[in-house]
């Protein structure tokens, strides 16, 4: 059931997006791909991975000990309202408050320092359909020429 799944898929990724509950600056989330679900898979958007942490794929986080573990918080994105200095542990400037519909956040992944999600990336062939986890901060170009890829509502 259904029920059983996310009592699962919670014990492992906890904390874990509750959507009986808002969403408020500063909790974390983990965004299941419905499309995967659907099919019969359990696909969870994941990030901080590869090398230079920088990629991000859709997963099954229940798939192998590693995912469940040593990968876990891979899973895991802390809503933010700014880009803040990139360390994971300091709190949001508006911790604690409801994200409203409408609302610009960035989505920290939980690994790493200096990662967010950044989407609307990449050149030929792909254009502009690639989804990283860059560092924002990380330069001039990221700062200000690709801010808005990191920004989502």
């Amino acid at each position: 059931s259904i029920h059983k799944f996310y009592d699962e898929i919670s014990s492992v990724l906890d904390p874990i997006f509750d959507p009986v509950n808002n969403v408020a600056y500063g909790d974390f989330l983990s965004l299941q791909a419905n499309a995967w679900t659907e099919n019969g898979y359990d696909g969870w958007l994941t990030g901080g991975r590869g090398s230079y942490n920088d990629y991000v794929y859709v997963r099954d986080a229940l798939e192998s000990s590693y995912e469940r573990t040593t990968a876990k918080t891979t899973y895991q994105w802390t809503v933010r309202s700014s880009l803040g200095d990139g360390t994971r542990s300091v709190a949001d400037e508006q911790e604690g408050s409801c994200v409203k519909y409408g609302d610009i956040v960035y989505l920290q992944v939980n690994n790493v320092n200096n990662r967010w999600l950044t989407g609307g990336r990449g050149q030929f062939p792909t254009y502009n359909e690639d989804v990283y986890t860059y560092n924002a901060l990380g330069s001039s170009y990221e700062e200000f020429t690709a801010a808005s890829t990191y920004q989502w509502t």
